[in-house]
């Protein structure tokens, strides 16, 4: 695999077709899974780009376009998985959050090294109250996304040898996520008596969750047991490693090899990529910049951009007296087909629907999921965004719900509170989050690029990117 380095400005050009964010914590992690990568379409090198503290790598993940990005190890430190994570979304607009990795386990009777495990949830075991003579336990436990844990549950035909030939086994469960780098046993078991159904630990899960969920963005870990967590770490830490990590590796890009398992989610298949150009547009032509710079004229006026040819021959002959007589032909490569490669066209007509559960969700006029049902409310677009609801998270609405209820408060009045404890957003056709969910009414755009809404009881109008205008 060749990488290349490339400007930030030009690795933005693939930021709305690789929307799969790859996020890693070690360099044993981030190497295997960076082999994995492959080059977009028919570009030639996996492509790295670097912006403020973190380095990105840009490739084919599978089927799929994929930024792939390392934190330090942890959550909550300077570079750890909870900044890395809210940078990289921000950068480029992530559409899911996959954290491959390592973990302990907690049973060499029934786990063995390289054993996959998927988080169900992850529990969040730093939360917790210290008295003088008790610890009290407060661990959120948020689930990972639905779909994303049921292509992980139903893949077939996935299978990765571990040192003795026999298969790794991927198990669906909770797993520990907290800041401590365990390997005490007594420490582990204390914590499995307070979480006995976790079946392995690691330290960045808490991190990818508070930093998708923030962004209602679908997150999963997908970790292999390197280690169980009671005083044997170092011996043969490389080797376990190195198959833990390929073996989580192997089952993720298993995965996603399937062009059609994550349409609900609007990852862009990488076929759909544009090439890299920095000459031209962002679906520019060619395969190299001569072919944009007058070296292959026909090739530049199909693109009709206004670039200073360099001297051509014929124009140098001009200069010069030549004899007369029959012109001779000029040899000509034959004309290589111009190849466009541009993203899918931005979905039109879209109308807001509801699911079962009362989600609003939107679909194209062939009735096909376009935005997938996250809202608690939704309008028709109006300037090319609309202004949707997003409401409680699954585990907030049931924490939520189980309080009221328990205070004996009437369960159709816990759902009209829950649905003003909502905050309005906007967001494209693609799905994406526009301007932040921060306000307690919204209204649609008007032609003039400005919406009014309302936000801890002022009334005001915004632009488009959210600015607050002056009245």
């Amino acid at each position: 695999m060749k990488l290349k380095e490339i400007s930030f400005e030009e690795g933005q050009k693939f930021k709305d077709c690789c929307n799969l964010l790859l996020v890693t914590a070690t360099d044993i992690e981030r190497n295997e899974v960076r082999k994995s990568l492959t080059p977009i379409g028919n570009e030639k090198a996996v492509y790295v780009v670097y912006k403020k503290t973190l380095t990105y790598y840009i490739g084919a993940y599978g089927e799929y376009g994929a930024v792939l990005v390392k934190s330090r190890m942890g959550s909550g430190r300077a570079g750890g998985a909870t900044l890395t994570v809210r940078n990289a979304i921000d950068v480029w607009g992530a559409k899911a959050v996959v954290m491959i990795g390592i973990a302990f386990g907690v049973d060499r009777e029934k786990q063995r090294v390289g054993d996959v495990l998927v988080s169900e949830q992850v529990i969040l075991y730093d939360l917790k109250r210290v008295g003088n003579s008790i610890t009290i336990f407060r661990a959120e436990q948020p689930s990972a996304d639905s779909l994303l844990l049921n292509r992980f549950s139903v893949v077939d035909n996935w299978f990765f040898a571990l040192s003795d030939g026999q298969p790794a086994k991927k198990s669906i469960c909770p797993l520990l996520s907290g800041e401590v780098l365990i390997d005490n046993k007594a420490f582990r078991d204390a914590l499995l008596r307070k979480f006995p159904k976790a079946q392995g630990g690691e330290m960045e899960g808490a991190g990818v969750y508070a930093s998708a969920s923030e962004e209602n963005i679908p997150w999963i870990v997908v970790k292999s047991i390197c280690d169980f967590a009671d005083g044997n770490k170092r011996k043969n830490k490389k080797a376990n490693q190195q198959i833990a990590i390929r073996s989580a590796n192997s089952l993720a890009l298993k995965v996603f090899s399937s062009k059609f398992a994550f349409i609900d989610l609007n990852l862009v298949l990488s076929e759909h990529c544009p090439q890299n150009k920095s000459t031209v547009p962002p679906y520019g032509l060619g395969k190299d910049k001569t072919e944009h710079y007058g070296k292959k004229a026909t090739t530049q006026s199909k693109i009709n951009i206004d670039l200073k040819p360099e001297t051509t021959a014929g124009e140098s002959a001009k200069k010069k007296p030549v004899k007369a007589g029959p012109e001779k032909s000029e040899k000509k490569e034959p004309e290589k087909p111009v190849i466009k490669q541009p993203l899918p066209p931005p979905p039109t007509e879209l109308v807001p629907f509801k699911n079962r559960q009362g989600l609003v969700g939107y679909k194209n006029k062939n009735n096909q999921i376009v935005i997938h049902c996250k809202y608690l409310k939704g309008h028709h677009f109006s300037e090319g965004l609309a202004h949707v609801k997003l409401g409680l998270s699954d585990v907030e609405r049931q924490k939520y719900m189980e309080m009221n209820l328990a205070r004996k408060v009437p369960i159709y009045q816990i759902k009209e509170q829950m649905e003003n404890l909502g905050k309005w957003g906007y967001i494209d056709v693609y799905g994406n989050t526009v301007i932040k969910h921060i306000y307690d009414n919204a209204w649609p755009f008007k032609k003039n690029g400005k919406a009014k809404v309302k936000r801890n009881g002022h009334s005001y109008s915004i632009d488009k990117t959210g600015k607050r205008l002056k009245s």
